[in-house]
């Protein structure tokens, strides 16, 4: 009779839950991570503002229907939108909950952390003051 094992999950799973555990205080490295998962599933257009979405509806000889370029876009969209929620803090998922596209929500990430703050200079203040290299403090 064959043992069950049990081993560590798949590469595939592992990188996925790495990939949900960014820190939105290293925004430069969310973005460029979340860039290079996009640009290598041809999906970075969706954050660049170079792909527009289509109508949701087409009219043919009068006739209005669902467009179902439309569909497969918004459910694109909402596929990134999730992963920008899943790489930021719960606490911050406010900033961009109201926002309505991945674009959006990207683009008000970058205006509020590529834009430095009284706020956010006093915080990389006092975490430089705490600052370790083995037993030495800086």
């Amino acid at each position: 009779m064959a043992s069950l094992s049990r081993s560590s999950p798949s590469p595939p799973y592992n990188q996925s839950l790495q990939y949900h555990q960014i820190v939105i205080h290293q925004l430069s490295h969310m973005s460029l991570q979340i860039q290079s998962l996009l640009e290598g599933y041809d999906l970075h257009h969706f954050i660049d503002g170079t792909h527009t979405p289509p109508p949701p509806t087409v009219t043919i000889t009068g006739v209005a229907s669902p467009n179902l370029t439309y569909t497969t876009w918004k459910r694109q969209d909402r596929l990134i939108f999730s992963v920008l929620l899943g790489a930021i803090y719960i606490s911050l998922q406010l900033l961009i909950a109201r926002t309505t596209t991945s674009l959006d929500a990207w683009q008000t990430l970058a205006n509020i952390y590529a834009k430095p703050s009284r706020g956010h200079i006093k915080q990389l203040k006092e975490q430089l003051q705490w600052c370790t290299k083995g037993s030495l403090t800086y």
